[in-house]
């Protein structure tokens, strides 16, 4: 049981690795100039979201991206329910060239972040 618990956890640290990582990349942005992409479902989406933030599940995004951004340099804040999908979304827009992404993290700590920007 023990090490099963320290797999999950593993797992866990790995999925969430790069949550609210590098924050300060986004300072000079104003909220109005972040991409924000909700990588939940569409029922969690529906449930609650961030206002002007765009529904991508994480498992569409290395196929829907192109169709909101063509620029590799925009500033993009990605966010899930926890921080696990939004990290492994993080990965596969840094794999495809996108340079200035950042997870940050969970619905909530999304929320607080962005409601202080202007």
């Amino acid at each position: 049981m023990k090490y099963i618990l320290s797999f999950f956890a593993a797992i866990f640290t790995y999925f969430n690795a790069g949550a609210m990582t590098n924050l300060s990349q986004h300072e000079q942005f104003k909220k109005s100039e972040i991409l924000i992409i909700d990588v939940r479902t569409m029922d969690e989406f529906k449930s609650g979201n961030i206002k002007g933030s765009i529904l991508i599940p994480y498992n569409e995004i290395h196929h829907q991206i192109s169709t909101i951004t063509k620029s590799k340099d925009a500033p993009i804040a990605v966010y899930c329910r926890s921080g696990s999908r939004s990290g492994i979304a993080l990965r596969i827009l840094q794999s495809m060239g996108y340079t200035n992404v950042i997870n940050y993290g969970s619905f909530s700590s999304a929320k607080k972040i962005l409601d202080n920007k202007v």
